[in-house]
């Protein structure tokens, strides 16, 4: 093999799903270990399991065919979702056990394998994952999704959101992938007169102990490395390391980053503004002048490779991703010295390019801190404002670990079923529409699975309604 042939990345092919039942076995295994010891989470909490198990159970005796579709919160919901799926198998007390492996067909995108490295490539597929380019219509990877739904030995789990947003507290509005895929599902069983059902899960995540003492060094860390070196704020009564102060310091970070990148768009890049308008985008925390200033960074992207500026951010966001891998993987070897030097440029050059994305994708997820957010919140808020400063200062996220700000629970909500044959006359007639109300549907019912939805839910009151699973057998 040539020297340039080895230094030309590989085409993005499609990863056949290929599930291998020895590396499943191994890693429902470890996954309780990796929570604990790597993650920080000793233990989580399934609410409602029995209507997750009686599911499940249906959908191995052939009834329905069902999607589990999930919250996307954090990193760490698969190996949660792993974790409560291995341990269905001997979580119910009923004469009728489920089948071993317990396991469910997955969506992942695509992009995973080019920042967690090549190993977790070989590993998604052989855990039964199927990869989705999120930028573009990805017609072999939505065809085998349909097919495993339709035919598949296990369930199909997937993140409606697209992506994960970084916080237990709000939902994304969901992408119209999900119900599309149920409603492919439901016309090809309408034959069997097999139903689809999607089952909401909820996943939210805090801390064992109040994480204040650890959220003030990273606050330290955050003012010293944007040059907020001055007085220590107080509250009213002159203390230093209240809720209050630590909302007083979020607020002044937030401001100071948002005023830098302003002032660099606007120094550097044409027509920017701090008072820019941008219609606000419903169903989303991010506070007006940032979706103004990200539409800003996303434009200048978008008008130097010639792509349209239309669609909510995150579609925005997806359609440059896609670009960017476009112009990296494209596969072909250069076939000479000159070749060689030009994919050379054009590959530093895209790389330069990618940071406004990356700043961007990371900005997406702020929120402003409020005084009656619990700490568990802010904590949220000041890790998204820990990661933005890393990316605005170039830094690779997957070399740059979060700071540790303590131990944490992770919680597992199973909400209510949908039934998808109820949408089916209409999406006979209109299937835009169809897909459009049962999007609407599922969002209705994930929302009703956030922390702050839950605070009036009644206690459950049996060991099959609300499970603690140990992360250590």
């Amino acid at each position: 093999m040539s020297r340039h042939t080895s230094m030309t990345p590989p085409p993005l092919n499609f990863l056949d799903p290929c599930l291998d039942p020895w590396v499943l076995r191994l890693c429902q295994g470890l996954a309780p270990h990796w929570l604990r010891w790597r993650r920080g989470i000793p233990e989580m909490q399934v609410t409602h399991l029995s209507t997750l198990w009686q599911h499940y159970q249906q959908f191995q005796a052939g009834k329905i065919r069902l999607i589990l579709a999930f919250r996307h919160p954090s990193l760490d919901d698969a190996f949660c979702l792993m974790q409560a799926l291995s341990h269905l198998a001997s979580a119910h007390q009923q004469r009728m056990r489920l089948h071993r492996p317990v396991h469910a067909h997955f969506v992942y995108d695509r992009g995973i394998p080019l920042w967690a490295g090549a190993w977790v490539g070989w590993l998604l597929p052989r855990l039964a994952g199927i990869p989705i380019h999120r930028g573009k219509l990805d017609r072999q990877g939505l065809k085998v999704a349909r097919q495993l739904l339709s035919e598949g030995e296990f369930p199909l789990a997937i993140a409606p959101e697209g992506t994960i947003n970084g916080s237990s507290y709000w939902l994304n509005p969901l992408e119209p992938g999900c119900a599309q895929l149920a409603l492919w599902g439901w016309e090809d069983g309408q034959a069997l007169g097999r139903e689809v059902v999607i089952l909401p899960l909820g996943l939210s995540y805090g801390y064992q102990r109040d994480p204040l003492p650890a959220l003030f060094r990273l606050l330290d860390d955050l003012e010293k490395e944007c040059g907020l070196t001055g007085d220590r704020i107080r509250d009213r009564a002159g203390e230093l390391d209240s809720k209050h102060v630590v909302v007083q310091r979020l607020r002044r970070v937030e401001d100071h980053l948002f005023q830098q990148v302003s002032h660099f768009y606007h120094n550097f890049y044409a027509d920017w503004q701090a008072d820019d308008t941008q219609p606000n985008e419903s169903g989303t925390p991010l506070p007006q002048r940032w979706q103004a200033l990200l539409h800003h960074a996303l434009t200048t992207l978008e008008s130097t490779w010639n792509l349209t500026h239309q669609g909510r951010l995150i579609e925005r966001r997806h359609r440059l991703e896609q670009a960017i891998w476009d112009r990296l993987y494209q596969g072909i070897p250069p076939a000479s010295p000159l070749a060689r030097g030009l994919t050379h440029h054009l590959t530093a050059e895209t790389r330069l390019h990618e940071w406004h994305l990356r700043w961007a994708e990371s900005a997406m997820s702020l929120q402003s801190p409020q005084p009656e957010m619990s700490s568990d919140r802010l904590s949220e808020i000041a890790l998204r404002l820990r990661d933005l400063t890393n990316r605005l200062q170039g830094k690779d996220p997957a070399r740059t670990p979060l700071p540790f700000l303590g131990s944490r629970w992770a919680e597992l909500y199973v909400g209510e079923p949908i039934a998808v044959s109820s949408y089916g006359s209409l999406y006979q007639r209109q299937r835009r529409l169809a897909v459009e109300q049962l999007t609407q549907q599922l969002q209705t019912q994930m929302e009703k699975l956030l922390p702050t939805a839950r605070a009036n839910w009644p206690e459950a009151d049996n060991l099959s309604a609300k499970s603690c699973l140990p992360a250590h057998p």
